[in-house]
């Protein structure tokens, strides 16, 4: 179909909205808790904004269900043999529509201006580092003119990136929110509100934005011409008067993520398609700015009494866990790779006697004989309760450590955790996105996420290192190396796995699920 065919094509749906288009139309609705503050795809970082930028955009490369990187509006793509520089010849049909005015088409500026504004200090990209392989990219995060980075408009339709250094995942990056095009007239035109209403949003994806409200949230509908397994997205803020499982059961929402056993157990039994994915870790939290948990002896004798505990436990329960082979959970890859099968196992461990001789250590070192005042939280739920009961029997037992517990609702404890109110605490530690080096980058001294308080010089240069990598097997070693730092030190010590259980309602069996999030995109399906 001709571009003027195709912009004649969604004028007519526009106007035909409520007739023809409206027929035999299949909706997609998913409840989040998760903020929807913007659909500027540059800024997108919560799971709900990721979900809603993948149907209201599409970049060069979209991702297929096995997360491997496949041409969207890139028609060709051309790799020097150095593999430096990407030229794309771009789909000349594709335009940006918002569903009221006519349709603008989409040029190689677009994609210019979309990667120029992500690496732009003050627009503040959350997936900014993604792109330092590019370059110029470096010399523009630290403000040089952004005319610096080597990202040029040949002509309407071809687009060329050259790279500092080659870079295995780059076309999986440029699949990302980030890697998005940005109509430049349209954005200046928005005068800083771009993204944050229906009518300072334009995309050139499958679907269109037709309603966001605060209380009804956003509704997308698909674009005329495109596929895709629903023609409506209506994406909910959850009210949590149900759970997901709950409003799954009664088919007022199409996917959810259940949160007990027993919850998986009744969908299993009521038919549903389920996807299980291994997306998160048990860990033990020590509050290294508490001054008895500033000593690393202290932490490595209870991390790792703790750990082989665990492991006695698990082995006399009925297999539902598995012991923890690091901090990255077993779902993330790099480059389409397995991260946890590549790297292998990382935990620290200590015999018996050298967890004893590490806690009298850290007792002399601390100037005491016994640690008092010291409270554990542990989630008010099982295995968490059952769990801890045995590791604080052997901590007494085998180390002569007396603490108190705390049992809460996770809920409760997670923000405990998170305004640093804890000493210690037992919780599941839930990766947001698929890669291992933004969770370790959780741990750098001063991060957000870093609710260990930990800090060492070290171990940030060594996470840094690993981001500057661009080749799978060096991620991978320098990744390893960072991750086996940090736990020898133990501010964070893994525990057990955590596995999700995604349940699909009738009619949506076939959906790629990514399950970090979880993010899903209607128009990808599973072999």
């Amino acid at each position: 179909m001709s571009r003027y065919w195709r912009l004649a094509a969604l004028v007519l749906c526009a106007v035909l909205l409520f007739t023809a288009c409206g027929k035999d139309e299949v909706s997609f609705v998913y409840y989040t808790d998760a903020q929807i503050k913007t659909l500027d795809p540059q800024l997108a970082s919560s799971q709900a904004e990721r979900t809603a930028v993948k149907h209201l955009f599409s970049g060069l490369y979209r991702l297929d269900e096995n997360g491997t990187a496949v041409p969207d509006a890139a028609v060709e793509t051309e790799v020097s043999a150095d593999g430096l520089t990407y030229t794309f010849t771009l789909d000349e049909e594709d335009v940006f529509y918002d569903g009221k005015n006519d349709p603008v088409a989409v040029t190689a500026d677009d994609y210019v201006f979309g990667l120029q504004r992500a690496l732009l200090p003050s627009t503040n990209a959350p997936d900014a580092g993604q792109f330092l392989c590019i370059k110029g990219a470096r010399q523009v995060q630290q403000g040089a003119d952004v005319s610096t980075l080597e990202v040029r408009a040949l002509d309407d339709t071809t687009l060329q990136i050259c790279l500092e250094t080659a870079d295995e995942g780059f076309l999986e990056k440029l699949a990302g929110s980030a890697a998005m095009p940005c109509n430049r007239a349209f954005f200046e035109s928005c005068q800083g509100s771009y993204g944050l209403s229906r009518d300072e949003i334009l995309g050139n994806g499958p679907f269109y934005l037709s309603g966001w409200s605060e209380s009804a949230g956003l509704t997308l509908r698909l674009q005329e011409g495109e596929s895709a397994l629903a023609s409506r997205l209506r994406i909910v803020p959850d009210d949590q008067k149900k759970t997901a499982a709950q409003r799954l059961s009664a088919k007022e929402q199409d996917l959810a993520v259940t949160q007990t056993a027993e919850e998986a157990k009744t969908l299993q039994l009521q038919g549903f398609y389920s996807q299980s994915f291994e997306t998160g870790t048990t860990v033990l939290v020590f509050n290294c700015s508490q001054p008895a948990f500033s000593n690393q002896s202290v932490r490595q004798a209870l991390g790792c009494q703790a750990a082989a505990s665990v492991q006695s436990a698990l082995e006399q329960m009925d297999g539902e866990w598995t012991v923890a082979e690091g901090l990255v959970p077993g779902a993330v890859t790099t480059a389409g790779e397995n991260y946890r099968q590549a790297v292998g196992n990382v935990t620290f461990s200590l015999s018996l006697q050298q967890r004893y001789a590490a806690y009298q250590l850290g007792l002399s070192q601390l100037e005491t004989d016994r640690l008092s005042g010291i409270t554990v939280l542990v989630p008010d739920q099982e295995p968490f309760t059952q769990i801890y009961q045995t590791i604080n029997q052997d901590w007494q037992r085998e180390l002569g450590a007396f603490f108190s517990v705390e049992t809460l609702p996770l809920e409760e404890l997670i923000e405990r955790v998170q305004t640093g109110d804890f000493d210690l605490a037992l919780m599941p530690y839930l990766a947001q996105v698929n890669d291992p080096a933004r969770i370790l980058q959780d741990f750098v001294t001063g991060a957000s996420g870093n609710v260990a308080q930990y800090e060492n010089s070290q171990y940030d240069q060594l996470v840094e290192n690993a981001s500057e990598e661009t080749t799978a097997g060096a991620q991978h070693t320098a990744l390893r190396e960072a991750e086996q730092l940090l736990l020898s030190q133990a501010p964070v010590v893994p525990l057990w796995n955590i596995s999700q259980q995604i349940f699909l309602g009738e009619g949506f069996e076939a959906l790629a699920v990514d399950p970090f999030g979880p993010v899903f995109d209607l128009t990808v399906t599973a072999e």
